[in-house]
């Protein structure tokens, strides 16, 4: 019954939707009447919507993509540095075990009746039934011999030094310098110093004088002898004054002297380094001859004798100076052993955090000067400060390594040879010829280079402009030029 009821009202509903369309036709009429403004409203709507659905949807996948690659990222860090910690530990045993001395094992070959061999040990042999015959293994280790006779471990055989007191800056100042400078350097007592030819020191070399210097002997001890530095020695490489006032026993002022205060304001920096010195000198006005002074002074003790940790100048010895002080009359070679005594303080081998700022070139020069080396020509007639060089030292650097090491043979006497002052100026003379020729010969090198070019370009001109007379000029112009 119920079901038949169902059906009833479903057919009457039916003939009433179908006689009665006004329902439909209300609905048909509010779409036609809303304005076109609105409907497009309404797409905008959905699209924005649409859109803004899309965008979420790909930031969200997008952070989901970082997360994971961040945590491979870090996860492929962790096992990098992993390794990296388990291949160093493994680098250290094996290091540890290589550097331990081995025990060399003595075996012996046993020649039986029957003619078969067999190595056993040392020591389950007795020695007539057995013929012996010796190994041994030997285990190489790159020591170098400090002072004390320690061995310090070190990775290369000649270690190379680290150092603060280069003489670049004063090699760099001194070939340019103008006759009255000349003459004020000679007035100082410095006039040996303009031959000076020294722009560096071979760092092997350098390592190993530096660490055999005994600053309580004030000697150079090596296997071959002990080279004494002392005024004599000073005086004979650098040709500085040996006598004079001694700087001990000069007054301290507490302030710097006037003229003194007024060379100083000159450099704004709290700590004054070599290149500004020399930047100073090569810029120098003639007109005050003070500062030119004073500007060379300070380069070379800075250089020469000492310099702060840093390579700086030590300013403390301005304050024993005054505008009319006379550089001449100080016993600077007296000052310069005076300082070597504490060159060394704080100084380490083979640590390349600390830096030799003592005189290297001295120690350099008396070393190469006194030590004999056979097959190497050294002519110690002429002073040393003009006859060795930046390449000569690096020669004399390779050729004792090749046979073997520094202070293999024995010393020169002292005092046995006499320089020649005529025969060093000559060869000074002969160095300079030689560097002008060098430069010379690069310079025609680039003119030849240049007159290939620009030939080629007036060619190509020429052949497109025949008549043009300003070409023509430059022909002619080119041919007086050139030939």
């Amino acid at each position: 019954m119920e079901g038949m009821m169902e059906a009833m009202e479903s057919v009457v509903t039916a003939k009433n939707s179908k006689t009665n369309p006004t329902k439909k036709m209300t609905t048909a009429k509010k779409v036609r009447d809303t304005p076109v403004l609105e409907k497009r409203k309404n797409r905008q709507q959905i699209f924005k919507e649409a859109h803004c659905e899309e965008k979420f949807y790909q930031t969200v996948t997008w952070t989901l993509r970082w997360k994971t690659l961040r945590k491979e990222i870090k996860a492929r860090a962790i096992r990098t540095s992993r390794q990296h910690v388990q291949e160093e530990v493994q680098n250290s045993q094996r290091w540890r075990e290589d550097s331990k001395p081995k025990k060399n094992v003595k075996r012996k070959l046993i020649i039986s009746a029957d003619g078969d061999s067999q190595m056993t040990a040392d020591t389950a042999l007795p020695k007539q039934d057995a013929i012996a015959v010796k190994k041994t293994k030997k285990v190489k280790h790159d020591r170098v011999e400090t002072r004390s006779g320690k061995h310090a471990k070190t990775t290369h055989k000649w270690p190379k030094l680290k150092t603060r007191s280069s003489p670049m800056q004063l090699f760099k100042c001194i070939k340019p310098l103008t006759r009255n400078q000349q003459e004020d350097v000679n007035r100082m007592g410095f006039g040996k110093m303009l031959s000076f030819n020294i722009s560096g020191i071979p760092l092997k070399i350098a390592h190993y004088v530096v660490d055999h210097f005994n600053p309580e002997e004030m000697a150079i001890e090596m296997p071959c002898g002990s080279i004494d530095v002392d005024v004599e020695s000073v005086h004979d490489l650098l040709g500085i004054p040996k006598k004079g006032i001694d700087m001990q026993n000069v007054r301290t002022y507490s302030k710097l002297d006037v003229a003194v205060e007024a060379w100083r304001k000159r450099y704004r920096k709290r700590f004054v380094a070599p290149t500004n010195l020399a930047r100073s000198i090569l810029t120098s006005d003639e007109a005050n001859s003070f500062h030119f002074r004073l500007d060379f002074l300070m380069l070379f003790l800075t250089v020469m004798v000492e310099c702060n940790k840093n390579g700086r100048m030590k300013e403390w010895i301005l304050k024993t100076f005054t505008g009319d002080t006379d550089f001449s009359k100080i016993n600077w070679c007296a000052y310069l052993i005076q300082q070597i005594k504490s060159c060394k303080d704080g100084w380490k081998s083979c640590d390349p955090e600390s830096p030799f700022s003592g005189p290297l070139t001295l120690l350099a020069l008396l070393y190469v000067d006194r030590v004999k080396c056979t097959g190497f020509p050294v002519d110690r007639t002429i002073y040393p400060i003009v006859f060795w060089n930046k390449y000569e030292l690096k020669k004399r650097e390779r050729f004792e390594i090749k046979r073997g090491g520094f202070g293999g043979e024995d010393l020169h006497e002292v005092g046995v040879v006499r320089r020649d002052p005529r025969k060093t100026e000559l060869h000074a003379n002969d160095e300079v010829l030689s560097n002008e020729i060098a430069l010379i010969e690069k310079h025609l090198d680039v003119m030849e280079a240049k007159r290939v070019t620009v030939e080629k370009k007036l060619e190509v001109v020429f052949n497109a402009h025949p008549d043009n007379e300003q070409v023509k000029k430059l022909i002619q112009r080119f041919e007086k030029i050139v030939y």
